[in-house]
């Protein structure tokens, strides 16, 4: 191993032990462990949804549009999957990439949404599915845009749904993504 190897692991490890940086907020869901280590400046709160055993509301301090109904910028939501338990993570992540199944993801979001785009993506040690799209119907239907990212493990399924208003996206996404990278699904 050369020096730079072993310092850039060093740091990583260093990384994973320390504590989020001060003003930084982590969320964690000891039933499930689902884990949301919240960048600077966002914080998180309970919710509920029904199908869903946790529901955790994602929100910025700094000001924004409000799209919907919700007062939440993102929703992340966990549901206990048992029919996954007998696959491996990798297994999973085989199925979630698969053509075949991006495509009967699209065919369902397309009965409430205009689908713009279904991308595999990572997830932690998931492979997840990006969807964003505009809603059919709903307040603000025609203004608004959704990202929603859903992840499957051998505990369960991730869902984190964001809306924005269209005059605020694609900068948004950006901040959507940089949620989605903070979740740590259940292993």
């Amino acid at each position: 191993m050369t020096r730079a190897s072993t310092a850039a692991a060093l740091i990583a490890v260093l990384a994973l032990l320390l504590p989020p940086p001060a003003g930084a907020e982590t969320f964690q869901d000891a039933a499930t462990g689902l884990t949301v280590d919240l960048p600077e400046g966002f914080r998180a709160t309970r919710g509920e949804r029904p199908g869903y055993d946790v529901v955790i509301g994602l929100n910025s301090d700094a000001p924004r549009r409000r799209i919907g109904t919700s007062a939440d910028l993102c929703q992340l939501a966990y549901a206990h999957a048992p029919q996954n338990a007998s696959l491996s993570q990798a297994q999973i992540n085989e199925i979630s990439a698969a053509p075949d199944r991006l495509a009967l993801i699209r065919t369902q979001m397309e009965r409430g949404f205009e689908v713009a785009s279904i991308q595999p993506v990572p997830w932690g040690a998931a492979t997840g599915t990006e969807v964003t799209g505009t809603p059919r119907v709903g307040p603000d239907a025609p203004d608004a845009r959704v990202m929603l990212s859903i992840a499957e493990t051998p505990r369960g399924r991730v869902v984190l749904s964001c809306a924005a208003h269209a005059a605020d996206t694609p900068a948004l996404y950006e901040v959507f993504r940089t949620l989605r990278a903070a979740v740590k699904p259940p292993a």
